[in-house]
């Protein structure tokens, strides 16, 4: 058993260890205001997405938005979701990402509001780390003692 699988089993899914609105929030609040990714991205990276989905917008986040503000340009959905798509990564069968980045490019999100949820992100990131450790050290432990015979 891995610690991941571990984690899982005890909380599945548990909004202790990730949260898929805050991730969103980060990411609509980056594709709505460019501007501040410089800011975001020193504290963030990809690992911080738990979800597939939420870490490929990153990703390719990471690439675009350099390129948007240099020409002062907002980012493109559809372009971003083009790109995402040609990026390679599986999504389950009936998941559209035109439709996910769309939806976000819609928020009404503020910058404010994006900083905050960032460090809500790294928050959650922490939390699961730390707790992957843990898990870790008790599975090892556990594995490292003698048998009953």
């Amino acid at each position: 058993m891995t610690s991941s699988d571990f984690w899982v089993n005890l909380y599945p899914m548990s909004d202790v260890i990730h949260s898929k609105d805050l991730e969103r929030e980060v990411l609509s609040g980056i594709i709505k205001h460019p501007h501040i990714f410089p800011e975001v991205d020193r504290f963030l990276s990809e690992q911080d997405f738990f979800l597939r989905e939420n870490y490929a917008i990153y990703c390719v986040l990471r690439q675009m938005v350099p390129e948007n503000i240099a020409n002062n340009e907002r980012v493109n959905p559809v372009l971003l979701s083009e790109r995402i798509d040609n990026f390679g990564m599986k999504f389950h069968s009936s998941f559209d990402i035109f439709n996910y980045v769309d939806g976000m490019a819609f928020s009404q999100i503020s910058e404010k509001a994006t900083l905050d949820a960032v460090r809500q992100l790294q928050r959650k990131t922490l939390l699961r780390d730390c707790d992957l450790k843990i898990a870790d050290e008790i599975i090892n432990n556990n594995d490292n003692k003698d048998t009953i015979k």
